[in-house]
């Protein structure tokens, strides 16, 4: 597993870019973040998931679980305390991973189509 970026993908809000390869080959990657909020805030800095792929040959494979292990090892590393990551609410599949992985439900995004 590396821990830097390849190619042109690495959205600039991104604090780190953890890649998992095979014999050379990128078969996925993870984009975390540290995310700060202003001091009115108790909790001013939490970390971010912002993005996981696996490619499909690989997943169900412990490539994503390993990941995101590196990845709460980084931002335990940094003393963050809280980590986040968003996925659909109707994505079952997607729900049922994260919590196996020890995330929970905490909050409820809504979205309007204009």
């Amino acid at each position: 597993m590396a821990d830097v970026p390849r190619g042109p993908y690495r959205p600039q809000d991104a604090d780190v870019c953890l890649v998992a390869e095979d014999e050379g080959r990128v078969v996925g990657f993870l984009l975390a973040s540290m995310d700060r909020r202003p001091g009115i805030f108790l909790e001013r800095v939490h970390g971010l998931i912002s993005d996981v792929y696996v490619r499909p040959a690989y997943r169900r494979r412990g490539v994503g679980r390993e990941l995101v292990g590196a990845a709460l090892a980084w931002f335990a590393e940094r003393q963050v305390s809280r980590v986040r990551f968003r996925t659909d609410a109707r994505d079952a599949l997607g729900v049922a991973v994260w919590k196996r992985l020890g995330f929970e439900t905490v909050a409820l995004t809504m979205d309007r189509l204009l």
